[in-house]
């Protein structure tokens, strides 16, 4: 359920073709829907289903479930080589819920060798 209301319906079907669009009024508005609209629902479902008490979706573990969500958060918001910094930036300081940001700190520590050894010029 994440995972298609999150990766599939949100990123894969509406960000993603906004961030290849040509820049203009309609991928302007594109990203001011994703920042006000897409973003904010997509993270509030991802919040209700993270638990207080444990680090990952499904307790203190990885599963599947995060590295499909978890790698997409990861992939736009902590990637230093993503496409259009500044807006993921700002997204991830302005409409990203404290619990969505300490599941993306929790997967940042248990990858940490992983994201070290990626190349730096991989972008989305």
């Amino acid at each position: 359920m994440l995972y298609e209301a999150i990766n599939s319906d949100i990123i894969f079907k509406k960000i993603i073709p906004a961030i290849f669009k040509p820049a203009g009024e309609e991928r302007d508005a594109c990203f001011v829907d994703a920042k006000e609209k897409l973003w904010p629902s997509a993270m509030a479902t991802l919040e209700k289903h993270l638990p207080a008490d444990a680090k990952f979706i499904n307790g203190d573990s990885m599963t599947t479930h995060d590295f499909t969500v978890g790698s997409a958060l990861l992939s736009f918001l902590e990637n230093p080589s993503t496409k259009d910094p500044e807006f993921w930036a700002d997204i991830k300081a302005t409409k990203t819920p404290p619990r969505v940001l300490k599941y993306i700190e929790d997967l940042k520590e248990e990858l940490k060798d992983h994201l070290a050894s990626r190349p730096q010029n991989c972008s989305l």
